[in-house]
């Protein structure tokens, strides 16, 4: 049953005792409620059960519940199913357990939702962030806000999740969480997401503070290499989302998709992996792309043979130049 004004925040955990308690904090100090809050922890072996136990019985009231669910170890995407399955309030908030969000996020935003009820989901601005978050100051009375297609937004990756709020029925029509992915799982719920909405609202005031720190993917403890692949696989999901699950992409997506390929690319290049680099390619030139960017793919290519110490060189010289060009442009 879904219970009118009620904003379900749903937390996925896995080993992050201290960091969640800080995530319950941020959304104890929000301004609106009612608010129910449901961790999903994803097979920790730490104290996450106690931290959650001491947090609710100093803080559930008949407006703020907590709720706490247990799973095996299935990974980020699995943990936000359950939450979502579990969530019975109109609106869902994402909020990663090492994360916070702005005291008046969910006000302000529920509050432009109601404003505009074909809306049926909101973002903002989001920052990085370590030890503790320098929130700027708000007046919700004043915001500065703009109204996007749809792809407009998916096309620059700027709806991030934690930055925003959806309305529960959107996100049932478009679909759970892929549990097969570990990586990129955000960009690609959105991107089913954002092809059901015909307009979203995008704040452009930081919302959400996006926490830096050693080992910030959720449940994982892969080495770097084996973090380059796993990218590797969730660009190829999003890819395969983009080419079979939305309607009329706009070419811009495609593009977009090819940016983050390329980075990898490089990343594989630079670090020595030419064949993780070629594959990456070669995956990348499955899309529908422009004459620009399949000419930046073959010349990738051709880079993907020299050795790795060239690579660097040639990285660090276009650094120093496009840093130069800035400044000169700056000035």
């Amino acid at each position: 049953m879904i219970h009118s004004d009620l904003v379900s925040v749903i937390i996925p955990t896995y080993n992050r005792a201290r960091l969640l308690l800080d995530a319950l904090e941020s959304v104890k100090c929000q301004t609106y409620r009612p608010i129910e809050v449901i961790v999903v922890d994803d097979g920790s072996t730490d104290d996450t059960q106690e931290a959650v136990k001491y947090f609710l019985e100093d803080n559930s009231s008949e407006d703020f519940q907590i709720s706490y669910f247990s799973q095996e170890n299935k990974g980020p995407s699995a943990a936000r199913n359950t939450g979502l399955n579990a969530a019975s309030g109109e609106y869902i908030q994402f909020l990663d357990s090492d994360d916070l969000i702005h005291r008046l996020k969910i006000e302000i935003q529920v509050g432009l939702l109601k404003v505009y009820p074909q809306i049926q989901c909101i973002f903002s601005e989001r920052f990085s962030f370590t030890g503790l978050p320098d929130w700027e100051d708000i007046n919700p009375e004043i915001l500065n806000f703009k109204i996007f297609r749809g792809h407009e937004l998916y096309c620059s990756f700027n709806a991030l999740i934690n930055s925003g709020i959806y309305r529960k029925e959107i996100c049932m029509l478009a679909g759970l969480w892929n549990e097969e992915m570990h990586l990129c799982e955000d960009l690609e719920f959105n991107l089913r997401v954002l092809n059901l909405c015909d307009e979203i609202i995008y704040i452009k005031s930081n919302l959400a503070g996006y926490r830096q720190h050693d080992g910030d993917q959720m449940t994982t403890s892969l080495s770097k290499n084996e973090t380059r692949y796993a990218n590797l696989s969730g660009f190829k999901y999003l890819q395969e989302s983009a080419q079979t699950k939305v309607a009329n992409p706009d070419p811009k997506l495609f593009e977009a998709i090819g940016i983050l390929y390329n980075r990898l690319a490089l990343d594989f290049m630079l670090y020595g992996d030419r064949a993780g680099a070629l594959k990456t390619i070669d995956s990348c030139r499955q899309m529908p792309l422009s004459q620009p960017r399949l000419r930046r793919l073959a010349i990738l290519r051709l880079l993907a043979y020299l050795p790795s110490s060239w690579l660097w060189v040639i990285w660090k010289v276009n650094e120093y130049y496009r840093a130069a060009r800035s400044f000169k442009l700056a000035n």
